[in-house]
């Protein structure tokens, strides 16, 4: 894992979770953003994200790999009874 949402704040936006989001995403280091990308040969490193119904998605954790994001989101998901989607050309890997 590269990084985790500290845990505060990560369990204070799980109580409101609904499902989570999983993405492939890009760096842009020269003008200071990420974002979601497409295909997953376009990605750098992968997001798992917190749904709240009416606010939309934040992101809980990113991983080097996709294989690591989808263990824990689905782990993480599978404690709370969520469903994991992924975003662009990447397979559904559960559905409730």
């Amino acid at each position: 894992m590269q990084w985790q949402m500290n845990e505060p704040e990560l369990s204070a936006l799980l109580a409101q979770t609904d499902s989570l989001e999983l993405s492939g995403v890009m760096e842009d280091k020269a003008a200071g953003f990420c974002e979601a990308v497409e295909t997953y040969a376009e990605a750098q490193f992968f997001s798992v994200y917190s749904h709240v119904p009416d606010q939309g998605a934040d992101c809980i954790a990113d991983f080097d790999t996709l294989s690591e994001a989808r263990e824990w989101a689905t782990a993480l998901a599978n404690a709370h009874g969520w469903e994991v989607t992924e975003r662009g050309d990447l397979p559904l890997i559960r559905k409730a």
